[in-house]
């Protein structure tokens, strides 16, 4: 195939593309968002006293900032999983999610985050007593 080909560019197009968002407002307020922080080409090593000892300061920060709770996180091998709740009519997770990578990001080097963190809006059904545990299973 010839790389200057429009079936070229399309293709490199999809790779650096964006995983899909819900529109902003979904993300602020009382939402409530299961973030998965994955570390770029699933690099392990990372994951040091060090690093959960800045994780959890930042984590604090973000969420009085944002004005968030986090019940639960997990930090994993090659990747990190976090449920946020916002507190406020104006709490907006989006912005802390940036907030926590950028400020991660000296502590995780050499590695660095992959480009985009996944996350899923939970819907109503999902937020009832025991649903999380359904989720997580």
């Amino acid at each position: 195939m010839n790389p200057d080909s429009d079936r070229s560019r399309e293709r490199k197009r999809v790779v650096r593309s964006h995983l899909p968002r819900l529109a902003p407002e979904h993300y602020r307020g009382r939402a409530f968002v299961h973030w998965t922080l994955t570390i770029e080409d699933r690099a392990t090593g990372w994951l040091t006293p060090a690093f959960h000892h800045a994780w959890q300061l930042t984590l604090l920060h973000a969420c009085a900032r944002y004005g968030l709770a986090c019940p639960c996180y997990v930090l994993m091998p090659d990747h990190a999983h976090l449920l946020l709740i916002g507190l406020r009519d104006d709490s907006d997770q989006r912005t802390a999610i940036e907030f926590l990578r950028k400020h991660l990001r000296p502590s995780l080097a050499p590695h660095d985050w992959q480009k985009q963190a996944h996350d899923h809006v939970l819907r109503d059904t999902e937020r009832e007593q025991g649903a999380f545990q359904t989720i997580a299973h």
